[in-house]
């Protein structure tokens, strides 16, 4: 290895580490569609649910992680119920991790009345369609083994009926399950958060006003959790926020040894 590319490799190395220590707070700006799911959850009634559904698996959890724990902090900081579900076999280990996180943030949100976590129930399109006509039937027991008929959130919340929109944190299509056989079937609101690749995909069904919001990669997560520090929800530290100074710095660095080696290249022509 010629020591131009060692040298490039430990600039690379240090630029993406320093928003890890150091705090740069480059400027985020919103989106409209991560400004539209965030209006849709905020104006959840009492007597209405959010479900946030882990469907992904852990390769693509440093874009959609944030987004599960962001959606999380703005549901119980606002008190607004939130039941968390997966049709992903490996999403409750990474709903399990960012809700401990984040309820130990909020110690005053209850399980069982605030919020409840139900886990994986195989079927896709099936579980959808039946928790059209009643959650408890799909999920008689929660995550932790607990009946669901005695949690007191869902003496309310029995159906599709009661919950104000659906956010679907997903790396591939089973957003579409969720837009077919709920928003199709029953009229539930449905939003999105998906890998950066992902999303192209959805902009259709954004335009057409099958999904109410996007949450696009990790950006669509730093816009979510810059929407959280202005509303005056969350100020502390924001993972994706550190993860796209990260990004820009190298994107910047990248751009500046680019323009030095063709001022080297050019340089070494006119010789």
């Amino acid at each position: 290895m010629t020591t131009e590319r060692q040298i490039i490799f430990l600039l690379l190395a240090i630029g993406v580490t320093i928003p890890f220590l150091v705090p740069m707070r480059l400027k985020i700006n919103v989106t409209p569609p991560v400004y539209s799911l965030y209006r849709v959850i905020d104006r959840t009634r009492p007597d209405q649910a959010v479900i946030l559904s882990f469907d992904f698996a852990p390769s693509t959890a440093p874009e959609l992680m944030p987004m599960g724990a962001a959606i999380l902090r703005h549901c119980l900081a606002r008190r607004i119920k939130v039941i968390i579900t997966s049709l992903a076999i490996q999403g409750p280990g990474l709903a399990e991790i960012a809700l401990d996180e984040v309820s130990s943030e909020y110690p005053q949100a209850e399980y069982g009345k605030d919020y409840a976590f139900l886990g994986y129930v195989p079927g896709y399109s099936a579980v959808v369609l039946k928790m059209g006509d009643a959650i408890t039937k799909v999920y008689e027991k929660d995550y932790y083994g607990q009946k669901t008929d005695a949690l007191a959130i869902f003496k309310t919340i029995k159906n599709f009926d009661n919950i104000n929109t659906v956010v679907v944190l997903t790396g591939s299509a089973l957003y579409q399950t969720w837009i077919i056989y709920g928003y199709i079937r029953y009229g539930v609101k449905v939003g999105a958060g998906v890998t950066a690749v992902e999303a192209a995909a959805t902009y259709p069904y954004l335009q057409t006003g099958q999904l109410v919001g996007l949450l696009g990669g990790l950006k669509g997560a730093a816009e979510y959790e810059t929407i959280l520090e202005e509303k005056g929800i969350y100020q502390e530290r924001k993972r994706a926020t550190i993860g796209m100074d990260s990004q820009s710095i190298a994107h910047l660095l990248m751009i500046v040894l680019i323009i030095i080696g063709n001022i080297i290249y050019w340089r070494m022509r006119r010789r």
